[in-house]
Protein backbone atom coordinates (compact mmCIF):
# COMPACT_ATOMS: atom_id res chain seq x y z
CA UNK A 1 0.00 0.00 0.00
CA UNK A 2 2.81 2.41 0.84
CA UNK A 3 4.46 1.71 -2.51
CA UNK A 4 1.28 2.63 -4.38
CA UNK A 5 0.94 5.83 -2.35
CA UNK A 6 4.56 6.86 -3.08
CA UNK A 7 4.09 6.11 -6.78
CA UNK A 8 1.05 8.40 -6.99
CA UNK A 9 2.89 11.21 -5.15
CA UNK A 10 5.87 10.92 -7.51
CA UNK A 11 3.72 11.04 -10.62
CA UNK A 12 1.96 14.18 -9.39
CA UNK A 13 5.24 15.84 -8.37
CA UNK A 14 7.02 15.17 -11.68
CA UNK A 15 3.95 16.25 -13.63
CA UNK A 16 3.91 19.60 -11.81
CA UNK A 17 7.67 20.05 -12.35
CA UNK A 18 7.31 19.32 -16.06
CA UNK A 19 4.33 21.66 -16.30
CA UNK A 20 6.34 24.58 -14.88
CA UNK A 21 9.64 23.48 -16.51
CA UNK A 22 11.30 23.38 -13.10
CA UNK A 23 14.66 21.73 -12.29
CA UNK A 24 13.33 20.66 -8.90
CA UNK A 25 12.20 17.40 -10.44
CA UNK A 26 15.75 16.55 -11.56
CA UNK A 27 17.26 17.38 -8.18
CA UNK A 28 14.57 15.40 -6.39
CA UNK A 29 15.16 12.42 -8.67
CA UNK A 30 18.92 12.46 -7.90
CA UNK A 31 18.23 12.65 -4.17
CA UNK A 32 15.87 9.70 -4.43
CA UNK A 33 18.52 7.64 -6.21
CA UNK A 34 20.94 8.28 -3.34
CA UNK A 35 18.32 7.34 -0.73
CA UNK A 36 17.33 4.21 -2.65
CA UNK A 37 20.97 3.16 -2.92
CA UNK A 38 21.43 3.64 0.83
CA UNK A 39 18.31 1.58 1.61
CA UNK A 40 19.38 -1.19 -0.74
CA UNK A 41 22.87 -1.26 0.79
CA UNK A 42 21.37 -1.55 4.30
CA UNK A 43 19.66 -4.84 3.38
CA UNK A 44 22.75 -6.09 1.53
CA UNK A 45 25.06 -5.27 4.46
CA UNK A 46 22.80 -7.00 6.96
CA UNK A 47 22.60 -10.12 4.83
CA UNK A 48 26.38 -10.35 4.46
CA UNK A 49 27.62 -9.42 7.94
CA UNK A 50 24.98 -10.26 10.52
CA UNK A 51 23.45 -13.52 11.68
CA UNK A 52 20.54 -14.24 13.94
CA UNK A 53 21.15 -15.88 17.31
CA UNK A 54 18.88 -17.62 19.80
CA UNK A 55 18.29 -16.54 23.40
CA UNK A 56 17.75 -19.96 25.00
CA UNK A 57 18.59 -23.53 24.10
CA UNK A 58 14.98 -24.55 24.86
CA UNK A 59 11.79 -22.50 25.21
CA UNK A 60 9.29 -23.67 27.84
CA UNK A 61 5.79 -22.17 27.72
CA UNK A 62 2.23 -22.89 28.74
CA UNK A 63 -0.54 -23.10 26.17
CA UNK A 64 -1.80 -19.71 24.99
CA UNK A 65 1.13 -17.98 26.69
CA UNK A 66 2.71 -15.03 24.91
CA UNK A 67 6.52 -15.11 25.06
CA UNK A 68 9.27 -12.95 23.64
CA UNK A 69 10.79 -13.91 20.32
CA UNK A 70 13.51 -16.56 20.81
CA UNK A 71 15.59 -15.03 17.98
CA UNK A 72 17.63 -11.85 18.29
CA UNK A 73 20.32 -9.81 16.52
CA UNK A 74 23.54 -9.07 18.37
CA UNK A 75 23.99 -5.50 19.55
CA UNK A 76 26.08 -3.31 17.33
CA UNK A 77 24.85 -4.90 14.13
CA UNK A 78 23.39 -2.65 11.46
CA UNK A 79 19.70 -3.50 11.50
CA UNK A 80 17.37 -2.68 8.62
CA UNK A 81 13.80 -1.57 9.08
CA UNK A 82 12.14 -4.97 9.45
CA UNK A 83 13.19 -8.60 9.61
CA UNK A 84 10.52 -11.19 8.85
CA UNK A 85 11.01 -14.85 9.72
CA UNK A 86 9.45 -17.88 8.07
CA UNK A 87 9.37 -20.90 10.39
CA UNK A 88 7.69 -24.24 10.88
CA UNK A 89 6.42 -25.45 14.26
CA UNK A 90 6.20 -29.22 14.15
CA UNK A 91 6.03 -32.34 16.27
CA UNK A 92 5.82 -36.00 15.21
CA UNK A 93 2.07 -35.63 14.60
CA UNK A 94 1.56 -32.22 12.98
CA UNK A 95 3.22 -29.20 11.39
CA UNK A 96 2.24 -25.51 11.35
CA UNK A 97 3.78 -22.67 9.33
CA UNK A 98 4.52 -19.40 11.15
CA UNK A 99 5.42 -15.96 9.84
CA UNK A 100 6.36 -13.19 12.24
CA UNK A 101 8.59 -10.14 12.63
CA UNK A 102 11.75 -10.22 14.71
CA UNK A 103 10.26 -7.64 17.09
CA UNK A 104 7.04 -9.62 17.62
CA UNK A 105 6.16 -11.71 20.63
CA UNK A 106 5.02 -15.26 19.94
CA UNK A 107 1.75 -16.83 21.03
CA UNK A 108 1.78 -20.62 21.05
CA UNK A 109 -1.76 -21.91 20.60
CA UNK A 110 -1.08 -25.62 20.27
CA UNK A 111 -4.07 -27.86 20.89
CA UNK A 112 -2.23 -30.10 23.34
CA UNK A 113 0.96 -30.14 25.34
CA UNK A 114 4.05 -31.76 23.91
CA UNK A 115 7.48 -31.33 22.41
CA UNK A 116 7.79 -29.20 19.29
CA UNK A 117 10.60 -27.94 17.09
CA UNK A 118 10.66 -24.41 15.69
CA UNK A 119 12.60 -24.62 12.43
CA UNK A 120 13.78 -21.39 10.82
CA UNK A 121 13.71 -21.69 7.02
CA UNK A 122 13.86 -18.21 5.51
CA UNK A 123 14.64 -14.66 6.53
CA UNK A 124 13.25 -11.68 4.63
CA UNK A 125 15.11 -8.42 5.21
CA UNK A 126 13.29 -5.15 4.49
CA UNK A 127 14.52 -1.56 4.48
CA UNK A 128 12.96 1.19 6.61
CA UNK A 129 10.47 2.20 3.90
CA UNK A 130 9.66 -1.32 2.74
CA UNK A 131 10.83 -0.57 -0.81
CA UNK A 132 13.52 -3.25 -0.98
CA UNK A 133 13.71 -6.71 0.47
CA UNK A 134 16.25 -9.47 0.37
CA UNK A 135 15.87 -13.17 1.16
CA UNK A 136 18.42 -15.10 3.20
CA UNK A 137 18.26 -18.90 3.41
CA UNK A 138 21.68 -19.61 4.88
CA UNK A 139 20.32 -19.66 8.44
CA UNK A 140 19.50 -23.20 9.57
CA UNK A 141 18.36 -22.98 13.17
CA UNK A 142 16.12 -25.29 15.18
CA UNK A 143 14.80 -24.35 18.62
CA UNK A 144 13.11 -26.97 20.82
CA UNK A 145 9.77 -25.76 22.16
CA UNK A 146 8.08 -27.47 25.11
CA UNK A 147 4.43 -26.63 25.71
CA UNK A 148 3.49 -27.63 29.25
CA UNK A 149 0.17 -29.28 30.14
CA UNK A 150 -2.81 -27.08 30.86
CA UNK A 151 -3.73 -27.94 34.49
CA UNK A 152 -7.30 -28.86 35.40
CA UNK A 153 -8.76 -29.06 38.94
CA UNK A 154 -7.67 -32.22 40.71
CA UNK A 155 -11.30 -32.85 41.68
CA UNK A 156 -12.20 -33.24 38.00
CA UNK A 157 -9.68 -36.05 37.78
CA UNK A 158 -11.23 -37.73 40.81
CA UNK A 159 -14.72 -37.36 39.32
CA UNK A 160 -13.58 -39.01 36.10
CA UNK A 161 -12.07 -41.84 38.12
CA UNK A 162 -15.33 -42.32 40.04
CA UNK A 163 -17.22 -42.61 36.74
CA UNK A 164 -15.38 -45.73 35.69
CA UNK A 165 -12.06 -44.49 34.31
CA UNK A 166 -9.41 -47.20 34.48
CA UNK A 167 -6.34 -44.99 34.27
CA UNK A 168 -6.29 -44.01 37.96
CA UNK A 169 -5.19 -46.85 40.20
CA UNK A 170 -5.09 -46.61 43.96
CA UNK A 171 -2.57 -47.97 46.44
CA UNK A 172 -1.76 -46.93 49.99
CA UNK A 173 1.29 -46.87 52.24
CA UNK A 174 -0.60 -46.49 55.51
CA UNK A 175 0.07 -49.40 57.82
CA UNK A 176 2.95 -50.84 55.79
CA UNK A 177 5.51 -52.95 57.66
CA UNK A 178 8.32 -50.83 59.05
CA UNK A 179 6.34 -47.57 58.92
CA UNK A 180 4.59 -45.80 61.78
CA UNK A 181 0.88 -46.52 61.96
CA UNK A 182 -1.37 -43.46 61.87
CA UNK A 183 -4.78 -44.18 63.32
CA UNK A 184 -7.76 -42.82 61.42
CA UNK A 185 -10.27 -41.18 63.74
CA UNK A 186 -12.78 -40.09 61.10
CA UNK A 187 -13.64 -40.33 57.39
CA UNK A 188 -15.65 -37.43 56.07
CA UNK A 189 -16.45 -35.48 52.92
CA UNK A 190 -13.73 -33.23 51.52
CA UNK A 191 -13.73 -29.54 52.43
CA UNK A 192 -11.84 -26.81 50.60
CA UNK A 193 -9.17 -26.29 53.26
CA UNK A 194 -8.31 -29.99 53.61
CA UNK A 195 -4.82 -31.08 52.54
CA UNK A 196 -4.79 -33.27 49.45
CA UNK A 197 -2.57 -35.89 51.05
CA UNK A 198 -5.49 -36.68 53.41
CA UNK A 199 -7.75 -37.73 50.51
CA UNK A 200 -9.02 -41.29 50.79
CA UNK A 201 -8.10 -42.12 47.19
CA UNK A 202 -9.44 -45.67 47.18
CA UNK A 203 -12.86 -44.76 48.59
CA UNK A 204 -13.16 -41.56 46.53
CA UNK A 205 -12.51 -43.43 43.27
CA UNK A 206 -15.47 -45.72 43.98
CA UNK A 207 -18.06 -43.04 44.76
CA UNK A 208 -19.23 -39.66 43.50
CA UNK A 209 -17.87 -37.96 46.62
CA UNK A 210 -14.31 -37.07 47.56
CA UNK A 211 -13.52 -38.40 51.04
CA UNK A 212 -10.71 -37.46 53.40
CA UNK A 213 -9.21 -39.13 56.44
CA UNK A 214 -8.74 -37.38 59.78
CA UNK A 215 -5.83 -38.86 61.73
CA UNK A 216 -5.10 -38.94 65.42
CA UNK A 217 -1.67 -37.60 64.53
CA UNK A 218 -0.60 -35.57 61.50
CA UNK A 219 1.36 -37.56 58.92
CA UNK A 220 4.91 -36.32 58.48
CA UNK A 221 5.61 -37.85 55.08
CA UNK A 222 5.95 -36.77 51.47
CA UNK A 223 3.31 -38.23 49.12
CA UNK A 224 4.77 -40.67 46.58
CA UNK A 225 2.99 -40.64 43.21
CA UNK A 226 3.88 -43.17 40.55
CA UNK A 227 3.14 -42.40 36.90
CA UNK A 228 3.28 -45.39 34.53
CA UNK A 229 3.51 -43.95 31.03
CA UNK A 230 3.10 -46.00 27.85
CA UNK A 231 3.28 -43.86 24.68
CA UNK A 232 0.13 -44.14 22.56
CA UNK A 233 -1.24 -41.42 20.26
CA UNK A 234 -0.96 -37.65 20.55
CA UNK A 235 -4.30 -37.11 22.30
CA UNK A 236 -3.92 -39.89 24.88
CA UNK A 237 -0.33 -38.90 25.67
CA UNK A 238 -1.37 -35.26 26.20
CA UNK A 239 -4.24 -36.31 28.50
CA UNK A 240 -1.91 -38.42 30.60
CA UNK A 241 0.64 -35.63 31.01
CA UNK A 242 -2.18 -33.24 31.88
CA UNK A 243 -3.56 -35.61 34.51
CA UNK A 244 -0.22 -36.16 36.25
CA UNK A 245 0.73 -32.47 36.04
CA UNK A 246 -2.62 -31.37 37.49
CA UNK A 247 -2.48 -33.76 40.44
CA UNK A 248 1.10 -32.78 41.31
CA UNK A 249 0.28 -29.09 40.99
CA UNK A 250 -2.65 -29.54 43.36
CA UNK A 251 -0.24 -30.73 46.06
CA UNK A 252 2.28 -27.96 45.39
CA UNK A 253 -0.38 -25.25 45.60
CA UNK A 254 -0.94 -26.41 49.18
CA UNK A 255 2.83 -26.18 49.76
CA UNK A 256 3.07 -29.96 49.99
CA UNK A 257 6.23 -31.36 48.33
CA UNK A 258 5.77 -34.58 46.36
CA UNK A 259 7.93 -37.32 44.90
CA UNK A 260 7.19 -38.30 41.29
CA UNK A 261 8.07 -41.88 40.42
CA UNK A 262 8.12 -41.98 36.62
CA UNK A 263 7.94 -45.34 34.86
CA UNK A 264 8.37 -45.50 31.09
CA UNK A 265 9.59 -48.35 28.87
CA UNK A 266 10.54 -50.43 31.92
CA UNK A 267 12.76 -47.59 33.18
CA UNK A 268 12.13 -46.04 36.59
CA UNK A 269 13.23 -42.58 37.69
CA UNK A 270 12.19 -40.48 40.68
CA UNK A 271 12.11 -36.72 41.20
CA UNK A 272 11.45 -34.71 44.34
CA UNK A 273 9.40 -31.63 43.50
CA UNK A 274 9.04 -28.77 46.00
CA UNK A 275 7.89 -25.84 43.82
CA UNK A 276 5.98 -25.25 40.61
CA UNK A 277 9.13 -24.13 38.79
CA UNK A 278 10.65 -27.53 39.59
CA UNK A 279 7.47 -29.17 38.31
CA UNK A 280 7.67 -27.19 35.05
CA UNK A 281 11.36 -28.02 34.67
CA UNK A 282 10.74 -31.73 35.26
CA UNK A 283 7.89 -31.93 32.76
CA UNK A 284 9.81 -29.89 30.20
CA UNK A 285 12.59 -32.46 30.28
CA UNK A 286 10.17 -35.39 30.25
CA UNK A 287 8.32 -33.99 27.24
CA UNK A 288 11.64 -33.31 25.49
CA UNK A 289 12.79 -36.87 26.29
CA UNK A 290 15.70 -35.62 28.37
CA UNK A 291 16.87 -36.77 31.78
CA UNK A 292 16.08 -34.11 34.46
CA UNK A 293 18.55 -35.10 37.24
CA UNK A 294 16.62 -37.84 39.07
CA UNK A 295 16.98 -38.83 42.72
CA UNK A 296 17.39 -42.34 44.12
CA UNK A 297 14.39 -44.61 43.63
CA UNK A 298 12.11 -44.85 46.68
CA UNK A 299 12.09 -48.11 48.57
CA UNK A 300 8.40 -48.12 49.51
CA UNK A 301 5.19 -48.58 47.51
CA UNK A 302 3.47 -45.46 46.13
CA UNK A 303 0.47 -43.68 47.61
CA UNK A 304 -1.09 -43.14 44.20
CA UNK A 305 -0.51 -44.89 40.87
CA UNK A 306 -1.52 -43.19 37.62
CA UNK A 307 -1.43 -45.34 34.50
CA UNK A 308 -1.81 -44.43 30.82
CA UNK A 309 -3.34 -47.82 30.00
Amino acid sequence: MIKLFLLVIHILFFYICALFQSLWGLWFFCAELIIALFLWLSTWTFQKRTHLSIKESMVVVHKNECVSNPFYVKKGSLQPGKIRLFCTLKNPYSSTSLRFNLQDSLLFTAKDCGFFELNLHKIWIYDWLGLFHRKSTKENTTIPIVILPDPVPIFLEMKQASQGSQDLKIETRIGQVGEPSFEIKNIREYQEQDPLHHIHWKLSSRTDTIWVKDYEKEQAKTPLIQACFTPQDELEDARFYQKVYSILLGFLIQKQPVILWWNQDQNDTAYRIDHQRELDHTFANLLAHQEPSPMALPGEPPDLVISSQ
